[in-house]
């Protein structure tokens, strides 16, 4: 599952996934950030990992999405990984994705580090914009 919200001052958007990741959530998460960028441009986009419980993910398909270009092209990308299995992950497409052109991705193990990045402050304020129960 997963969560969107807004940080409409510094135009950043925030998903944080919960429980089993999935292929799907990952699919539904692309959707969303195109609908998203489609309604209100691009914006800096934090991936947030922490609350993920296990990974249902084949390796595959976390090849594939290394190749696959930035849904908000030119700008920040922030991976909060604090499980070694998904920062493992999120550093090698990072690795991939500037070799191939693309903005690197940072990889963080808090979400704490990834604000200090985007410089937003010790508690910027995100809007609720996307809920698992909104979804269904």
């Amino acid at each position: 599952m997963f969560s969107l919200s807004w940080e409409r001052k510094r135009h950043v958007l925030l998903i944080r996934f919960s429980d089993v990741l999935t292929s799907r959530d990952m699919a539904e998460t692309d959707l969303a950030i195109v609908e998203f960028v489609a309604e209100h441009g691009r914006g800096d986009t934090i991936y947030d990992f922490t609350a993920t419980t296990a990974v249902a993910i084949p390796q595959t398909g976390f090849v594939a999405r290394r190749y696959q270009p930035p849904l908000s092209p030119g700008s920040a990308r922030i991976i909060v990984a604090p499980r070694d299995d998904l920062r493992h992950e999120s550093l090698e497409f990072a690795e991939q994705q500037a070799e191939l052109g693309f903005l690197r991705p940072h990889v963080t193990r808090t979400l704490e580090e990834a604000f200090g990045i985007l410089r937003l402050g010790a508690r910027p304020v995100f809007e609720l914009l996307l809920a698992p129960a909104l979804r269904a």
